[in-house]
């Protein structure tokens, strides 16, 4: 069973669209369920996203599909809102609610552009296991990261406006990591329900914001048993996320863009400071392997 999880936020019309595409390249679709969490109607008056998923769940519900929306609601703590963390309030619950053997994170600015999807995960997954003898891995599909503006890499930001906070040696430092694994690294998070419930979700509860991906990516990459499956010449899933050419956003909706990103509290810097220096996950997903593959405890 194959299971997705999706936090969402505005966008309707591409959303539609992206989860349509489930269903449209989606092998055996009564073998996946589908999990969204959103912010409760109250607190956000996105009654327009909120009506949309209504629709969808009871669509897809009548055809025997599982379907599940949730709310987070921040109505009786509105300041604790703009420190939100987006991986521990909103997408790790959906993950340990997952029973999927694989739990994927879709984004609803994505299209996938796969048939039968799906089935490629979980008989990759199936191969995987019999060869390895351990079920704690991390999925690369084609994350289409070539189709990134070039404006979004962070020297670019940098000289064109205040959104990338550092200077411009520590942005051509990021640049060129980032260039180092760009032909593998990816931006969609797909674990199996093993490594979800080693790290306690799809990405640490200690990462905020951003940057989990890469992170999650770094733990896989260097565990000393094989973790990842490569499955980019296989899935493709395309971006239409506003840091393409393929959606057009003003300036203005630019910024109401970023005045909607949670705010990095003190917390947030300790507590990333700490997995970045102790690294406790990665001794968590390679004990979790070791433990399998030797039968340990």
């Amino acid at each position: 069973m194959l299971s997705i999880i999706s936090a969402v936020k505005g966008i309707p019309e591409l959303t539609q669209k992206a989860f349509n595409s489930i269903w449209e390249n989606a092998a055996n679709p009564k073998q996946i369920e589908h999990l969204i969490v959103l912010d409760c109607k109250s607190f956000s008056k996105d009654t327009e996203t909120h009506d949309l998923l209504d629709e969808y769940k009871n669509f897809y519900t009548s055809l025997g599909i599982n379907i599940n929306v949730g709310e987070v609601c921040f109505c009786k703590n509105p300041e604790g809102y703009k420190t939100r963390n987006l991986h521990r309030d909103y997408w790790n619950p959906l993950a340990k609610k997952a029973k999927g053997d694989i739990i994927f994170g879709l984004t609803n600015d994505c299209i996938i552009q796969t048939k039968n999807f799906d089935q490629i995960l979980l008989d990759a997954f199936e191969q995987y296991k019999t060869k390895h003898r351990h079920d704690v891995v991390q999925f690369l599909v084609d994350d289409d990261s070539a189709a990134a503006k070039p404006e979004m890499r962070p020297s670019s930001a940098i000289t064109s406006n205040k959104w990338y906070a550092g200077d411009m040696d520590k942005a051509k430092a990021i640049e060129e990591a980032q260039d180092k694994t760009k032909n593998d690294f990816c931006q969609w998070v797909i674990l199996s329900k093993s490594a979800v419930e080693t790290i306690g979700g799809i990405v640490p509860d200690e990462i905020q914001l951003e940057g989990g991906d890469q992170y999650v990516d770094n733990i896989f990459k260097n565990t000393p048993i094989p973790s990842q499956i490569d499955l980019t010449s296989e899935i493709i899933i395309e971006d239409h996320s506003w840091h393409t050419d393929r959606v057009t956003v003003t300036d203005e909706e630019k910024e109401a863009i970023m005045g909607e990103r949670p705010i990095l509290d003190q917390r947030a810097y300790i507590e990333l400071g700490f997995i970045n220096q102790k690294k406790p996950y990665h001794a968590k997903i390679n004990y979790e392997i070791a433990r399998q593959i030797y039968n340990i405890g």
